[in-house]
C-alpha cells in the first residue's frame, strides 16, 4: 500500500493529463474460473503433484460447501497475468483490487478479466485526476469521479492539505465522541479501552502512509487525548504529568501514546521497510518530487545522531530515542 502513496502522487502532481483508476472486480473468488487458473499453474511449470493437491483441496471445499480457504493464492495466479501485460506505468494489484496509472488500458484489463470469469464493480471504480482533465471514454466517465487533492487510500490522505486537514478533523471528531460514551463505564475499563482503541491505534495507519511531522492537527488530537486522561482517572495532569502519563507502560506511564511523538518513527519504519519493494514496483514511474523520507531522516538525525546505512526497518529502533528523550524530563 505504502508504494501507492509513493507512485500516485509522482504520476498525477505535474501532469494533468494523466489519471489513475482504481479498479474492484464483483465478487471475484466466486466467478473467478478456476480451470484458466489451473491451467496458468501448469503452464508455469508448476510440480503436477501440487497441482493434483490444489485441485483436491478445491474440490472437497466445494462438494462440502465451505469457503475455498486457497482462494487468495489461487486468484493471485489467475490475476498476475492480467496484471503483467498492462502497459500502465503504476500497476499495483492486491487481490481484487487493482490500480492502475499513467496510461491506463481499462478496456484491456476488461476483455482479459472477461477470460477468466472477472467483471468490473463500476459502481466502486475510482478515478483519480486533476479537476481540468476531460475525458472523452465513456467508460472512464462512468467511475466515481476524485480530484487529487482529495484523495484517501484506506482513510489515509496522499496529499497534506486540504484532505488531510479534513482527515484529521474527522480523527479529533471520533475521539471526542469516543471519550463521551467511555465516561459511562468504569475508569479501569475506560483506560484500557481507550488506550486499545481510541488513543494512537486510531490514526498509526494515517501516520504511518502519509507525511505528517509537525502539522498542527497532531497537537489538537494530542490535547484531546490529555483531556480524555484526565477526564477517565479524574485528576488534572501538569505538562510534565502528561509527558510521564504518555511513556509507554514499561517506561512508568500509562501507554496512552503522544501521536506528535509517533508521526515520526511512524512514517520511517514503513518507508525503510518497504524501500526495496518500492525500487522495484515503482520502477517506470515518477516518483513525488517531495522526498519527504529524505527530509525526516534529516529531521531524526539531528535529534538523535547518526543513522546506520542500511536503514532499520522496526519502528522500535526509530521510536525508542524519543521516548528516552521525554523519560529525562520526568
Amino acid at each position: 500500500m505504502y508504494n501507492d502513496f509513493e507512485g500516485i502522487p509522482g504520476i498525477l502532481q505535474n501532469n494533468s493529463t494523466t489519471f489513475c483508476t482504481f479498479l474492484y472486480a464483483s465478487k471475484a473468488f466466486d466467478r473467478v474460473r478456476y480451470c484458466k487458473l489451473f491451467r496458468l499453474l501448469i503452464d508455469r511449470a508448476l510440480p503436477p503433484c501440487i497441482i493434483r493437491m490444489l485441485i483436491c483441496l478445491y474440490n472437497n471445499n466445494n462438494n462440502n460447501n465451505n469457503n475455498n480457504n486457497n482462494g487468495p493464492l489461487l486468484f493471485c495466479n489467475t490475476l498476475h497475468p492480467l496484471l503483467s501485460s498492462s502497459q500502465s506505468k503504476l500497476n499495483i494489484g492486491f487481490l481484487d483490487d487493482v490500480t492502475l496509472g499513467g496510461h491506463v488500458d481499462v478496456a484491456e484489463i476488461i476483455r482479459l478479466g472477461e477470460e477468466i470469469g472477472l467483471s468490473l464493480n463500476i459502481s466502486k471504480c475510482d478515478l483519480i485526476a486533476h479537476s481540468d482533465l476531460q475525458l472523452n471514454d465513456a467508460l472512464l466517465q462512468s467511475f466515481s469521479r476524485v480530484d487529487i487533492v482529495a484523495t484517501t487510500l484506506l482513510g489515509a490522505p496522499f496529499f497534506h492539505r486540504p484532505v488531510f486537514d479534513n482527515t484529521s478533523d474527522q480523527r479529533c471528531d471520533d475521539l471526542s465522541r469516543a471519550v463521551d460514551r467511555l465516561s459511562s463505564i468504569a475508569s479501569k475499563d475506560a483506560l484500557i479501552r481507550f488506550r486499545a482503541s481510541f488513543s494512537a491505534p486510531k490514526v498509526l495507519h494515517m501516520l504511518r502512509c502519509s507525511p505528517s511531522v509537525s502539522h498542527p492537527s497532531l497537537e489538537k488530537f494530542d490535547a484531546l487525548l490529555k483531556q480524555a486522561i484526565q477526564r477517565i482517572t479524574y485528576s488534572d495532569l501538569s505538562e510534565l504529568q502528561w509527558i510521564q502519563a504518555s511513556l509507554p507502560v514499561r517506561d512508568g506511564g500509562l501507554g496512552v501514546r503522544r501521536v506528535s511523538s509517533l508521526a515520526l518513527p511512524a512514517f520511517l519504519a514503513p518507508a525503510a521497510s518497504t524501500q526495496s519493494l518500492q525500487d522495484d514496483i515503482l520502477t517506470y514511474c515518477v516518483q513525488s518530487e517531495s522526498d519527504f523520507l529524505q527530509s525526516y531522516l534529516a529531521v531524526w538525525s539531528a535529534k538523535f545522531g547518526d543513522i546506520p546505512d542500511a536503514l532499520p526497518t522496526k519502528q522500535p529502533f526509530w521510536d525508542r530515542p524519543g521516548v528516552l528523550e521525554d523519560k529525562a524530563q520526568v
